[in-house]
């Protein structure tokens, strides 16, 4: 039987926990009698790495070439969507709803093994050999960069480098590298400060590049095989003067790979921000390495670009101020004068105006002293004068 399948599935990446979900178009061009018709989704992980051992213990120094393999299985599934009977000519539609264990890895491939995800489509005929249709399926395992403690911890290492040129005494250079956090997600920029004190008298910092390391760690048979994996690059012309001190800031955007991997298998994920420092003259580049966290998810803090500024707090309003008591003074006499605000006399002093004088020569009078108040309140003339004062003021 002659048949063209097609998947189509929902989306092109499946997180774990969640359901693929999709239809399966199969078109055939004559009628056949089959067995079944069923769906088979497969989740597995596969190592295979050669390690060569030397038995020191016997004369013969001989390598011997020993091969370490492992296989993991997260999955399994299988449903039948067609029975017993014959398959009419023309187009058929099968839709279908997988659902994926939280725990499945996410999808990757290298040299030394891979985590892959499969679905098929295996038509079962009678007296013939099964015809099988395959597409693979990319998963990925969320990863909540907030909901990790380490992820939250900013990155500052401290680096020193002796640089040695005959026959004068060697250079020192100081680099002081600074992360906001120590987690990011696909898409993200980055943040990054360098502190470079360059307490060389003759060589100069020419430029450096900035590289996301993926690290691929495989466990098979009690070996373990490392491989290291350059993402992707970025190169900055900054300058750094013999005896000079600089700052650059500048950002990184994080490439589109899957995310650090956060359960023991026997293939673990993880990744390393390479600093690479490049001097002038004859001098081998510096290398410097922090871990670095990579989730689906990116903090709560960053993902609204930023943090927040505060907001300026109002200040609360002043009560307003009781008015002031005038103070009374008594006089010997019995009678009493009200203290009014300390300004000039214009004509005379008071201490004149004992006796005999009349209104027109007191002129405005805007003060009393203390001292004259009481010859004041000694005479007739002690209440005229504190009410023409009183109409003046009130």
């Amino acid at each position: 039987m002659r048949a063209i399948c097609e998947f189509k599935p929902d989306l092109p990446r499946v997180r774990s926990g969640e359901n693929l979900t999709g239809q399966i178009i199969l078109k055939t061009r004559a009628a056949e009698s089959i067995k079944s018709i069923y769906i088979t989704f497969i989740g597995r992980a596969d190592v295979h790495f050669e390690e060569t051992l030397v038995n020191r213990e016997s004369d013969e120094k001989t390598p011997e070439r020993l091969v370490s393999t492992a296989t993991e299985t997260y999955l399994t599934y299988r449903t039948e969507i067609f029975g017993k009977g014959k398959l009419p000519k023309g187009q058929h539609t099968f839709a279908f709803a997988i659902p994926l264990p939280s725990h499945c890895p996410s999808s990757i491939s290298s040299k030394f093994g891979r985590v892959w995800y499969e679905l098929s489509l295996v038509i079962e005929r009678k007296w013939k050999v099964n015809r099988i249709h395959k597409t693979p399926i990319d998963v990925v395992q969320p990863y909540d960069l907030s909901s990790d403690p380490k992820s939250l911890v900013p990155i500052e290492h401290e680096a020193i480098r002796k640089l040695w040129r005959w026959p004068f005494r060697p250079g020192i250079i100081n680099l002081c590298l600074k992360v906001p956090s120590g987690g990011y997600s696909p898409g993200q920029k980055m943040n990054y400060t360098l502190d470079v004190h360059n307490k060389s008298k003759r060589i100069d910092v020419k430029s450096y590049t900035v590289t996301l390391v993926q690290e691929s760690e495989y466990f098979a048979n009690g070996y373990r095989r490392v491989s290291p994996r350059s993402v992707y690059s970025e190169t900055k012309s900054e300058v750094v003067k013999h005896l000079t001190k600089r700052t650059i800031s500048a950002n990184y955007e994080i490439p589109s790979v899957a995310p650090s991997s956060q359960m023991k298998s026997i293939i673990k994920v993880s990744y390393k921000l390479r600093l690479t420092v490049i001097f002038s003259g004859w001098h081998l580049k510096w290398y410097i390495e922090v871990p670095i966290t990579i989730g689906t998810s990116p903090l709560a803090s960053s993902s609204d670009g930023g943090s927040k500024k505060p907001r300026k707090r109002s200040k609360p309003a002043l009560p307003r101020p009781m008015p002031k008591k005038r103070s009374t003074h008594s006089c010997s006499s019995g009678a009493s004068y009200v203290s009014l605000p300390k300004r000039a006399i214009k004509k005379k002093d008071l201490s004149d105006v004992s006796d005999g004088v009349s209104d027109s020569e007191l002129g405005t009078v805007t003060n009393i002293p203390p001292e004259v108040v009481p010859k004041v309140c000694s005479t007739s003339l002690s209440l005229q004068l504190i009410s023409i004062l009183y109409a003046e003021f009130f």
